[in-house]
């Protein structure tokens, strides 16, 4: 009988335990970043247009209240190169800014979040392009 119990023990502890105790990696309240569309690619050239178009995939997370589209000069992500941020309510997705924001061989990064209607926010998607005129 003891022998049995012991059995039961370690088959308890090794078997069904870790079933219970295991999480998949990425929780379901993990908010998926954006895909982006466009600009995606290294140069973007702007002669003769009159506005540039930020483009991306309409999340199907059901819970998304907002994007938040931050554009920024150069590679670095920081406060002191920010110079664009705008609040886009879904199902928006995509953004025209004018031509004039921008400047003659300037490497711009833009990076796009998608916010819940709880406030979580996802990861942010970035993207780093150089505009020629």
């Amino acid at each position: 009988m003891k022998r049995r119990s012991f059995f039961i023990g370690i088959f308890m502890f090794f078997l069904i335990f870790p079933v219970f105790a295991w999480e998949p990696i990425g929780t379901y309240w993990d908010i998926p970043e954006p895909r982006l569309v466009s600009p995606v690619i290294d140069e973007i050239n702007l002669k003769g247009k009159a506005s540039l178009e930020f483009k991306w995939m309409i999340s199907y997370f059901n819970q998304v209240a907002y994007y938040e589209i931050r554009l920024y000069k150069g590679y670095n992500m920081l406060a002191s190169t920010l110079f664009f941020k705008q609040r886009i309510p879904y199902p928006t997705n995509s953004l025209d800014l004018e031509t004039e924001l921008f400047e003659n061989g300037q490497i711009y990064t833009w990076s796009l979040i998608q916010v819940a209607s709880d406030g979580l926010k996802s990861a942010r998607s970035f993207s780093s392009f150089k505009v020629i005129k």
